[in-house]
């Protein structure tokens, strides 16, 4: 798998737990999954990653 598009792991154990936000991310466009793994390499914090999991299970992304 390309490494820009491998999921981080703090974002794939996120989602293992949320199948809501899992099958919202398998939704998504390329392009938005590029952005949420993105953001989740950014997050410094459980409450950053829980914060992505709350957007794409409200339709943020």
């Amino acid at each position: 798998m390309d490494k820009i598009r491998e999921l981080p792991r703090g974002l794939g154990m996120a989602l293992a737990q949320d199948s809501r936000a899992l099958m919202a991310y398998a939704g998504l466009s390329e392009a938005r999954k590029l952005s949420v793994i993105s953001r989740a390499r950014a997050v410094d914090s459980k409450e950053d990653m829980q914060r992505i999991i709350d957007g794409l299970t409200k339709g943020s992304f």
